[in-house]
Order: C-alpha cells, then structure tokens, then sequence
C-alpha cells in the first residue's frame, strides 16, 4: 500500500514545489534604456546633457546598469538585508512618485542617488511599505564596453 502511495506522494510533492516557485518569481519590472532621455531629463534639468547624454561612458554605464543589474521586483519575504528607498536622497523631489503610488513602470532611476557601484553582493532597497524591492546586480567595470 505504501509503495502504491508513493508517486502520488511525489507527484504531490512536485506541484507543492512549482506553486511556490511560481509565488516567489513575480514579474520583474526593468526600466527601458530607451528612456534615458527623459529620465535624465526629469532628475538633472539643464545639467542632463553634461552629466549623461553627452558622455560616452555614461551612456554605456547606464545601458548596463538598465538591461543587466537593476530589476524592480515583488517579494513575498523580505530580503536579510535592505535600505528603504525613503532613506535615499533624490536629485529633483518633483521627480519623485507618491509613496502610495509607486508604479515600478515610472520609476526613474537616475532620479535617485542609489549605490550602483557596488561589487558586494546584491543590494535591495525597498519602496516604502510595499512589497517592491530595488535590487541591484553588483558593479563589475570590464563589462562597460
């Protein structure tokens, strides 16, 4: 009898695993580098086309950073370690979206002076009381091309 119950244990097993999988890896939120314009745009002002749209390494920094290292997500459980977002000063205040608001597809990135340059671990820095989280890749230089 026990050996007849054992794939069906399996088989329970396995769906039980794939459930929380699919629980845990909700839609990542990335922002668009085509949006580079307007981002800088909305933080730097007059300064936009000096700090990002007229430098070469920057404009590539920031294709990285956007297509490779930096992901909104939504977690169920909260990372062991994370700043809030709150923490974080912001270039342009008018820029920023109200805390009960947050739409990861309008979050501006370089509106926010986030340690990108890190070549730790992952970094996380939670939006306000939600359950987004900024995560970003650690910073390896050589892939800056």
């Amino acid at each position: 009898m026990i050996t007849q119950l054992k794939p069906l244990f399996i088989l329970l097993l396995m769906s039980f695993g794939v459930s929380l999988n699919a629980q845990s890896n909700k839609t990542a939120y990335h922002p668009k580098f085509s949006s580079i314009n307007q981002f800088a745009q909305e933080a730097y002002a007059e300064d936009a086309s000096v700090l990002v749209l007229e430098n070469d390494y920057k404009l590539k920094f920031y294709k990285d950073l956007f297509e490779n290292r930096l992901r909104i997500v939504q977690l169920d459980q909260e990372p062991a370690n994370y700043d809030y977002l709150s923490s974080v000063p912001a270039y342009n205040q008018d820029a920023m979206q109200p805390k009960e608001q947050f739409n990861p597809s309008k979050f501006n990135p370089l509106n926010y002076k986030l340690n990108y340059f890190s070549k730790g671990e992952k970094l996380y820095y939670r939006v306000y009381e939600t359950n987004y989280y900024i995560v970003i890749k650690k910073f390896d230089p050589t892939k800056i091309k």
